[in-house]
């Protein structure tokens, strides 16, 4: 079966392995070294012994120096100085047990029991001398000389002669510690006890200082005696201590110093061969592997790179061999550059298909631009005459506000003859027949209103007229537009502008309309109730209540027939804006209409200009070799 690896799988396998081999090359030499390390630690270790060892004959030799010194003021020292020498020989038991060697702590024990002996002794006889006195001013030669003052002042001259013998005797032992001095100075006591049985001076002063004496003297000979035969065994003590030193350090040079360095040479030249041995393994197999996967790189990219130098050359039939491995990223490089050129060819011929295509565009272009000049004439001539409607319009608008007006003022001069007849009443009964006649001008007005609203109404006709005429316009007008395609979209929404306001004005017309008739409905109710009112005048001056009821009606009437021409008149006046609107937009159209002739002129120059970017591209295309598939 066969294993297909991508280069992204080879490459992190490398660098996987890489440090892999590099770690157990490390680890090699780190073992390597942590055992010839441990091996030389171990050097140390028995040299640091050896050290100890001898540290605690230089204890030794240091005490006794310290000894050899030594007064009543440094005898802290001499014991401190023991103690540091029974420690030392402690701590070279406790350390022989590091090596595992049974002969290195036998004979460390034999030095810590010599150096204990020695300390023993040592201080036993520090003892015996502290007691003794480092002078004659204290311990026991104190007492020894103040016993040799008193025999002194006895001032006997039989005894002149014993006592000086026993003083020098006494003091020369004491200094020297030679027993031959004290053989002289038991003579001399001897001499001493005659003369005092021969005088019968026992109980006596004499008697007594010589017995004080002998006490003395015998505890000091028992101190000095001991102190001699101590210092023989601590001398023996001393060189046994020195002889364990040396038969150790001799043991050492011969067993476990000649072994550790034997081992430590071992253990560098096993770790120098599994160093190198385990470069020698790993080293050339990644030099190998990176030799091959580098020049396996640098042949793959150098086709890829002669593939690209060809395509940008311009030929498009070459291929990169895709392989065998789906997961090869150089194979799948090659499949996407194959892709990616068969793309472009397909491009490529698009582009020339499209070429040829733009060229057919352009003599459609050419063909719709006059067809557009055309009709930007047809619609410039019914634009002219949908202006000339719209003054005609504007000019009949004016008219009918003139007359609005006036019908307005005729109403407000009835609505003011109407309050001054219903404030006449109130003063006689006689008003009543001047408020006939003034009913009677009320009703002839009333006759003048409804002929005004007669003339009104035949306005409205003419104005629904030419709305109706501007609809037809803004019609064609957006008929022809619709021809004209996408340069007549500006002139086909000027005209639905256009028949937007033709359609407002009809229904301001109509609303008019409806004003007008609502108004003759009201002149009629006002001209029977003027009627009414002149009768009930001819009548009598009783019904004269009945008439100001009449007259309040009536004006009544007239304001709600005032409010109506209100009305009517701002009805007129948005006709008249209204129209002044569509004169605006009949002259915007009418502008529209000259830009799109400079549009038509600009379409010719953008095509010609189209014509030569085709010409450039086919002659692009043909630079470029494809394979004649479609």
């Amino acid at each position: 079966m066969r294993v297909n690896f991508s280069w992204r799988q080879k490459l992190n396998a490398l660098m996987l392995s890489t440090p892999i081999g590099l770690a157990v090359i490390v680890g090699v030499v780190m073992w390597g070294l942590s055992t010839v390390s441990s091996s030389y630690r171990a050097i140390y270790d028995v040299f640091d012994y050896k050290v100890m060892s001898n540290d605690v004959l230089i204890a030794w030799s240091s005490a006794e120096q310290s000894v050899a010194a030594m007064d009543a003021s440094n005898t802290d020292a001499v014991r401190a100085g023991l103690d540091v020498l029974e420690q030392g020989a402690a701590d070279l038991v406790v350390q022989s047990r590091a090596f595992g060697e049974a002969k290195v702590s036998e004979s460390a024990k034999r030095i810590a029991g010599e150096a204990e002996h020695y300390v023993t002794l040592r201080k036993a006889w520090l003892d015996d001398v502290t007691a003794l006195g480092f002078s004659d001013s204290e311990g026991v030669r104190l007492e020894l000389e103040t016993a040799l003052g008193d025999l002194e002042d006895l001032s006997i001259s039989l005894l002149d002669e014993p006592v000086e013998k026993l003083v020098v005797a006494s003091r020369q032992y004491v200094q020297t510690r030679d027993s031959a001095f004290a053989r002289d100075a038991e003579e001399a006591l001897a001499s001493l006890d005659v003369i005092v049985d021969d005088y019968d001076w026992q109980d006596s002063v004499i008697g007594q200082n010589i017995q004080t004496f002998r006490n003395v003297f015998a505890r000091a000979k028992a101190i000095l005696s001991s102190v001699s035969e101590k210092e023989s065994d601590i001398s023996q003590a001393g060189r046994n201590l020195q002889g364990g030193v040396v038969e150790q350090n001799q043991l050492l040079e011969n067993g476990l110093i000649r072994t550790t360095m034997a081992d430590a040479e071992q253990a560098e030249a096993s770790a120098r061969v599994a160093s190198v041995g385990t470069a020698l393994v790993f080293a050339p197999v990644l030099m190998i592997a990176l030799v091959f996967i580098s020049r396996t790189l640098v042949r793959r990219l150098a086709s890829v790179v002669q593939l690209l130098s060809d395509v940008s050359g311009g030929d498009l039939t070459r291929k990169l061999d895709p392989g065998r491995n789906p997961n090869d990223e150089f194979n799948m490089l090659g499949q996407a550059a194959n892709q990616m050129i068969d793309d472009v060819s397909e491009l490529l011929r698009e582009s020339i298909r499209s070429t040829e295509a733009l060229m057919e565009v352009r003599a459609q272009l050419a063909q719709t631009t006059d067809r557009l000049n055309r009709s930007s004439e047809s619609i410039d001539q019914q634009t002219e005459q949908a202006a000339t409607a719209t003054q005609e319009i504007s000019v009949t608008i004016n008219d009918v506000a003139r007359r609005t007006a006036e019908v307005g003022e005729t109403m407000q001069g009835a609505n003011d003859a109407a309050k001054s007849g219903e404030v006449t009443i109130a003063q006689s009964v006689a008003t009543m027949h001047r408020l006939a006649g003034l009913i009677r001008d009320s009703q002839g007005h009333v006759v003048s209103l409804n002929k005004a609203s007669v003339q009104v109404t035949g306005i409205i006709d003419v104005i629904d007229g030419l709305a109706e005429q501007t609809n037809l316009l803004a019609l064609n007008a957006a008929i022809e537009a619709a021809r004209a395609g996408e340069a007549g979209r500006g002139f086909s929404v000027v005209a639905d502008e256009v028949r937007t306001l033709a359609q407002k004005t009809v229904g301001a017309t109509n609303n008019i309309s409806g004003l007008i008739s609502e108004l003759n409905r009201a002149t009629e109710s006002m001209d029977k109730q003027m009627a009414a009112g002149q009768e009930a005048a001819g009548e009598s001056a009783g019904q004269a209540n009945e008439i100001s009821a009449s007259i309040s009606r009536i004006v009544e009437s007239v304001d709600r027939l005032t409010s109506e021409m209100d009305q009517v008149v701002v009805a007129v006046e948005q006709i008249s804006v209204t129209t002044e609107d569509i004169a605006q937009k009949v002259e915007v159209v009418r502008e529209q209409t000259g830009e799109a002739r400079l549009i038509s002129k600009d379409l010719e120059q953008q095509s010609d200009l189209l014509s030569g970017h085709a010409s450039r591209l086919e002659a692009t295309n043909r630079r470029f070799k494809i394979d004649p598939v479609g």
